[in-house]
């Protein structure tokens, strides 16, 4: 738990904050598909589970999810997690993914990003991790300032097309 500004409070998600985490996390994807309008949506059944995933989440001692909760409104303003992910397929076989990390915009620019990032990479030191990933979407433009000021490279490039577009080239 870290207090920003006698008003924001950082702390490890709850049961009681998953209703708020969800709706963030729907915001989060409405912002993402307005940058970006090829990415896939999520279906009624995908939205309607959200909150058993983020249940099992706050469960699983390998992912740490945080919310920012606001003093003043007495509400979550924003969300962040990351976990430890394990894979001997890589010669770095143990490493950390940045999640979904939203900032309601009425709440940015205040430092509450740059912390949840702090946090998330204080449990991944905890963890011993050394090398972390992190995925946005093409066309957000603040999440690519945020993290390409943080020092994260682009090193895979995922493209997406419909099927009919390409037999048409073809």
């Amino acid at each position: 738990m870290n207090t920003i500004n006698k008003r924001y409070e950082i702390r490890v998600a709850e049961d009681k904050d998953v209703p708020d985490l969800t709706k963030m996390l729907f915001s989060l994807r409405a912002h993402m598909f307005r940058s970006n309008n090829l990415l896939w949506k999520y279906s009624d059944n995908r939205r309607a589970e959200q909150p058993k995933f983020y249940q099992k989440m706050i469960r699983n001692p390998d992912i740490l999810l945080l919310t920012v909760f606001d003093s003043c409104t007495a509400s979550n303003v924003g969300l962040g997690f990351g976990w430890v992910i394990k894979n001997e397929q890589y010669d770095i076989s143990k490493f950390g993914q940045i999640g979904d990390i939203w900032i309601e915009p009425a709440h940015r620019r205040k430092g509450l990003c740059k912390e949840l990032v702090s946090q998330i990479i204080s449990f991944f030191s905890l963890s011993g991790v050394e090398s972390l990933s992190l995925e946005y979407s093409q066309g957000n433009i603040e999440a690519e300032k945020v993290w390409k000021n943080l020092g994260f490279k682009n090193t895979l490039i995922t493209a997406r097309a419909n099927l009919s577009e390409i037999k048409r080239k073809l």
